[in-house]
């Protein structure tokens, strides 16, 4: 190896090492301890660097086999050949590819009810599939990931040729990530584009980062090219494949949050009491008996007949999906928990013979649930919390996906001091591929054979992946219930106090910090509660209506909303020379939603930007468009039309309370 050559490599180490350590600290981190671990003798090296044919390569020590079989540079040159602007292939589709018929888009246009998530999109999206090139070229590659990058060339050349704004450059091999740090300069990577890293993480790790690289820039997000190295296996593929599908935009439409965020105003004002920060259900007499979440999953059905011998062995907290099924065996419920806003969610108390059996239960409800299902219950029994508003100063709001991952938020919340978790499987059947107990109204079920590898589209609630099980070596489960556990983890992480002990009874998903039990294993003792002893304690710290200085918030909420509406307004008023300055206005009209300081309207309107911009943005990004000055002034008339719309409906909705 040449001096100059030799000065080269060392160069590019020193830079990379100080670009990890200012901007990428958990790498920086893990190749320190790589370096101690070797120096220290508990890591043998595997690979070697070697210069030979005017060209470098990775020498695998152990078979004397190299990587590139001796010529890096023409695989870097035949990996740039391969990607091209066409969308066919080695592409991540992270959207819904809707069609709508014309008479479709004309009822959707005179909807003004925001009943449907395509009130505001089939419009837009009918227009752009309408005016689009019939063959789909991208004109610039705006977001890329690299799954191996080994030592680095085909990074460099393919980010030469290809310019992209976003790169995620994934590596699961350390060492040989640590290699390329000899033959890649990162520093002046990073000087041409946003660089995001995944080195040897673990799922849930690379899934937070897939999330984070997703969030960045998200309008750019509608077609991600991808180059992946024969060497690099399909997990983190695949992995990534399940971040794409389960962002929140996709598996919450925006109309719904919508509706969803109004709906507690009605509740308040209708003097429902607000479970506040700081209530517990934890005293001397309470945390001598158990507490038992019991969910609808698959373990539920399995562990009937010990749940009838021993459900007064505990304070039963049952999810609204399970109570029909409880009732007809005979097992008493303590705690009703019911999160769902929408209507189909009252299918689960319509065929209840008599509610009565549950006139001593305590509810604890989200606030944004119908006020037909409320009025079931002994409304001082009902203790509501916020979940994704902050229209009550000193509520209790949680945040979690699902009733079940959120009943164990709360219960955590509240201080329960011995928590034992039933029928939260998020897992399938394996046998059956029943997503729930078969007492459940909806439960589905899944192709066992809808395997992540088996399926060229993804589905949130469908394609399997396996998983830790908690009695069971490995399980499978689908991205709709992996957030959900990845949920429970994070309650785990965040709000597990020290003396809090939990313990999961199902043949599910395993859970972090979350001790796995047989129901064979438990022996408990009957510990009676006094009378009304859980009523008491959590009436102890509640609120009602909205007290005046909440008001006066609601009010300057009000105001925030009527000067969103102006600033879309001048923008909907304006006029482009050009589709990149209309991109550039709307690039700054995300950041203004972002930073707008109205919690509710501002994370509709975000979620609505999500849902969008990415079919706006890939539309001007097309090979071969015309006529886009035309195209400017529909799109953001259609746009910011609608965005108007759902800051007057909001609008008007708050004032119909007030």
């Amino acid at each position: 190896m040449s001096a100059d050559l030799d000065t080269l490599i060392t160069n590019n180490f020193t830079d990379n090492i100080a670009y990890f350590k200012e901007n990428h600290s958990d790498i920086f981190n893990k190749l320190s301890e790589f370096e101690m671990a070797v120096e220290n003798g508990f890591y043998e090296l595997k690979y070697e660097l070697i210069y030979e044919n005017n060209a470098f390569d990775v020498l695998e020590l152990a078979t004397q086999n190299t990587l590139y079989q001796n010529d890096a540079n023409r695989y870097a040159q035949m990996a740039t050949e391969s990607v091209d602007s066409s969308v066919e292939e080695n592409t991540f589709e992270t959207f819904y590819d809707y069609s709508f018929w014309d008479d479709e888009v004309q009822k959707y246009e005179k909807l003004k009810d925001f009943s449907t998530v395509f009130q505001g999109i089939a419009p837009i999206i009918h227009y752009i599939k309408n005016h689009a090139p019939r063959t789909k070229k991208l004109q610039e590659l705006k977001k890329f990931i690299f799954f191996g990058i080994g030592l680095g060339l085909h990074v460099e050349s393919i980010s030469q040729k290809h310019t992209p704004k976003v790169l995620f450059l994934v590596e699961d091999d350390l060492e040989l990530f640590r290699l390329s740090m000899f033959t890649l300069n990162y520093k002046e990577l990073a000087k041409k584009s946003r660089l995001f890293f995944s080195v040897f993480d673990e799922k849930d790790t690379f899934l937070k980062k897939s999330e984070v690289f997703l969030n960045y820039k998200y309008y750019l997000n509608h077609y991600i090219k991808f180059f992946q190295m024969l060497s690099m296996n399909d997990t983190k593929r695949e992995q990534f494949h399940i971040a794409v599908s389960s962002q929140s935009h996709q598996t919450f439409f925006y109309n719904d949050l919508l509706k969803e965020y109004l709906k507690p105003l009605h509740n308040i004002m209708q003097n429902y009491k607000f479970i506040n920060t700081g209530s517990t259900l934890s005293n001397r007499e309470l945390d001598r008996k158990p507490f038992l979440l019991i969910a609808s999953g698959p373990s539920l059905s399995k562990n009937i007949v010990w749940l009838k011998n021993n459900h007064q062995k505990f304070v039963i907290v049952a999810l609204s999906a399970t109570i029909k099924y409880l009732q007809e065996q005979d097992v008493h419920v303590d705690i009703i928990t019911h999160l769902d806003a929408f209507e189909a969610a009252k299918g689960h108390f319509d065929e209840i013979e008599d509610m009565r059996y549950f006139r001593d239960a305590i509810c604890i409800f989200s606030d944004k649930i119908p006020s037909d299902v409320l009025e079931l219950f002994n409304k001082d029994n009902i203790f509501l919390f916020e979940n994704g508003t902050r229209y009550k100063q000193d509520s209790l709001k949680p945040a979690a996906p699902c009733v079940g991952s959120i009943s164990y938020q709360i219960l955590l919340l509240l201080g329960v001091k011995n928590i034992y978790l039933l029928g939260l499987d998020m897992a399938i059947n394996a046998q059956t591929g029943k997503t729930h107990s078969s007492s459940h109204k909806y439960v589905q079920n899944v192709d066992t054979n809808k395997t992540l590898s088996n399926e060229a589209t993804l589905k949130y609630k469908e394609t399997l992946f396996e998983i830790d099980g908690n009695l069971s070596s490995k399980v499978l489960t689908t991205p709709h219930f992996y957030t959900s556990l990845q949920s429970i983890n994070s309650s785990s992480r965040h709000f597990k106090k020290e003396y809090q002990n939990v313990y999961n009874l199902s043949d599910g998903a395993r859970f972090q910090g979350i001790f796995p039990l047989s129901t064979g294993d438990i022996k408990l003792k009957d510990k009676v509660l006094k009378p009304q002893a859980l009523y008491r304690q959590l009436n102890k710290n509640t609120s009602k209506e909205l007290s005046e200085q909440e008001l006066r918030r609601l009010r300057i909420k009000l105001n925030k909303a009527k000067m969103i509406i102006e600033h879309l307004t001048n923008i909907l008023n304006k006029q482009y020379a050009t589709k990149e300055l209309f991109l550039t206005e709307l690039k700054s009209l995300h950041i203004y939603i972002l930073h707008a300081e109205d919690e509710e309207l501002t994370r509709v309107l975000n979620s609505y930007l999500h849902s969008i911009l990415s079919f706006i943005f890939d539309f001007f990004n097309t090979k071969g468009l015309t006529d886009t000055p035309l195209h400017v002034e529909q799109i953001n008339d259609m746009l910011l039309s609608h965005l108007i719309d759902i800051c007057n409906y909001y609008l008007s909705k708050i004032n119909e309370e007030l």
